[in-house]
């Protein structure tokens, strides 16, 4: 289907490498990857925060828009 698709898809040495503060946005009803893809990686890139929204499906930032920007801008100001 595909050939080659692994090439568009992050590795986990290049995961690994990730320097800057970084936000791992998670929802519990995430169809495709479920909380323990989120839990990998805060666990492999260094300092990652990791905030997941209950309730929410794919599109947090529509479903819960308060919640979302709260979360997104205490991560922008230090305070997550």
């Amino acid at each position: 289907f595909a050939p080659n698709i692994a090439e568009f898809y992050w590795q986990e040495d290049d995961i690994r490498r990730i320097a800057c503060p970084t936000l791992i946005l998670w929802t519990d009803k995430n169809p495709i990857h479920g909380e323990d893809a989120a839990d990998r990686l805060e666990a492999i890139i260094p300092g990652a925060k990791k905030h997941i929204m209950r309730g929410c499906a794919h599109w947090p930032q529509w479903e819960r828009p308060e919640e979302h920007d709260v979360v997104v801008s205490r991560f922008l100001l230090g305070q997550l």
